[in-house]
């Protein structure tokens, strides 16, 4: 972990991540008014504003990116706790050691840990619910188990939608195995949560009816194809993109020695309660999956990859579980385990030297933004530049060239203003404030061009500024 608590440092955010800092910023009152014009429930910028308010009151002067990451940090160490009591307690120190492990160095989840988005804390609580559907099998405390399970639930409704998706699936797989089982308490159980839910839910229907009336008219994800399972499988298991064919076979063996695990795991003819706990991980997954290549069929693609981050708390969990059920006097697990420590190096080695090389052009990236002069006007052609730079530096005027951006970022700017004319930045370059170029892309050097023709002359500030991930020119334009 520690690779990744460095990185927490940074002071580096990408487009998504503006909505965070900028939402949870805001009264709660305007974050639920924001969101509801967005694509995402509140819950999650609730918890970032409890977050930051209270860090930066204990310490002063700290930055609201450093709270905003941290506070994608604190699941980790929820999960942690998580594998060092109640798993442990049930299940064996292997199975939490291994657990807390996969959540740890497995592909796509450490950056989940830095990044000021909602996909850590949705896979803290869908973990949870997980754990509390297994104290719900038993009789021990039910009452308590009962209630950890609605609660986490339908907090897990109002962060993200593919997440309640996954509880959705959970209550599924686990309204099976109460009636594989039999026993009329389970139904009781899953009965009592879904009622209570479903009203718990009803204060956000309208909201949500609005904004799926405004995903169908416009949203900007492609449509899910059968190329789109390997890209599932590869977002799951492939340690790093720059690793070529030695990332793609480590992945391959990775997800062989787990199929060999639960070959090995059935042979044995486990249990109900055996089955639920082995599979209900994997079975929510693909049930998201699933779900959204039906929407995608429908004609509503809004499935990311990113979108399975929630439920792999839970797959990983059934993962340790089955492992620590064939691990004993069982040289092929230690083989296994070798192959995921393997890729855990590959994955955090990347991440690492990624995170640090974008702090350091952070560093970089500060300097040449803070030699602009506050009455600088700043001119962009790409809306996640935009409104980053309308985040950064919120003292200058920084517009879109010939375009807007999405309704959202001018309701949580609170501007209308953004689109920026041909005739318009001829006007500027005329006027007494110094104006800025913030070129991305090869079609800046087009532009540049046309620009020329009008006779707007332009002087390179900097080249190859990066931003987390966004690469810009800066060009100062005069007459």
């Amino acid at each position: 972990m520690v690779a990744y608590c460095v990185t927490l440092g940074g002071n580096d955010i990408w487009y998504d991540e503006v909505f965070s800092v900028v939402f949870s910023s805001s009264s709660y009152r305007e974050i639920v008014r924001l969101t509801s014009a967005d694509v995402h429930p509140p819950l999650y910028y609730f918890y970032l504003k409890v977050v930051s308010d209270a860090g930066r009151a204990l310490f002063p002067g700290t930055g609201v990116i450093f709270w905003g990451k941290l506070s994608s940090f604190l699941p980790w160490v929820v999960l942690f706790v998580l594998s060092a009591f109640p798993i442990r307690k049930r299940f064996g120190i292997f199975t939490g050691g291994l657990f807390v492990l996969l959540v740890t160095i497995m592909p796509k989840l450490g950056a989940n840990y830095a990044e000021i988005r909602m996909y850590s804390f949705a896979m803290m609580l869908i973990t949870i619910a997980f754990i509390c559907t297994l104290g719900m099998m038993s009789d021990k405390k039910a009452i308590l188990w009962t209630t950890g399970f609605y609660l986490t639930g339908i907090a897990t409704a109002y962060t993200q939608y593919y997440a309640c998706i996954a509880i959705i699936g959970l209550y599924i797989v686990y309204g099976i195995y109460a009636l594989i089982t039999g026993k009329k308490r389970h139904f009781v159980r899953l009965l009592f949560c879904a009622g209570l839910s479903v009203i718990s839910y009803l204060p956000w229907i309208g909201p949500l009816l609005s904004q799926m009336r405004a995903v169908s008219d416009n949203y900007w994800i492609l449509p899910l194809t059968l190329r789109s399972i390997p890209g599932c499988l590869k977002f799951l298991f492939l340690p790093a993109d720059t690793l070529g064919a030695a990332g793609y076979a480590v992945a391959c063996l990775v997800m062989a020695g787990i199929g060999l695990v639960y070959v090995m795991f059935l042979i044995k003819k486990p249990g109900k309660d055996e089955l639920y706990i082995a599979l209900c991980g994997p079975v929510i997954l693909i049930f998201t999956v699933a779900s959204g290549f039906i929407m995608s069929m429908m004609g509503r693609p809004i499935f990311v990859y990113r979108y399975m981050i929630p439920v792999m708390g839970a797959f990983y969990l059934s993962i340790a579980y089955t492992f620590g059920c064939v691990s004993r006097d069982n040289a092929r697990v230690l083989v296994i385990l070798i192959l995921f420590l393997i890729s855990g190096r590959l994955t955090v080695g990347g991440y690492y030297y990624e995170e640090k090389q974008k702090c350091d052009k952070m560093k970089e990236a500060r300097s040449v933004l803070d030699a602009i002069p506050e009455d600088g006007i700043i001119v962009t052609n790409f809306d996640h530049v935009c409104a980053l730079m309308s985040f950064y530096m919120p003292q200058n005027r920084v517009y879109l060239y010939e375009g807007r951006p999405d309704p959202i970022v001018e309701l949580m700017y609170n501007r209308s203003d953004f689109e920026m004319s041909g005739d318009e930045l001829l006007k500027a370059v005329k006027g007494s404030s110094p104006v800025f170029f913030f070129g991305s892309f090869n079609s800046r050097e087009d532009l540049l061009s046309d620009w020329a023709k009008i006779g707007i002359t332009n002087s390179e500030e900097a080249d190859s500024v990066l931003i987390e991930r966004y690469y810009f020119n800066i060009y100062r334009l005069s007459r």
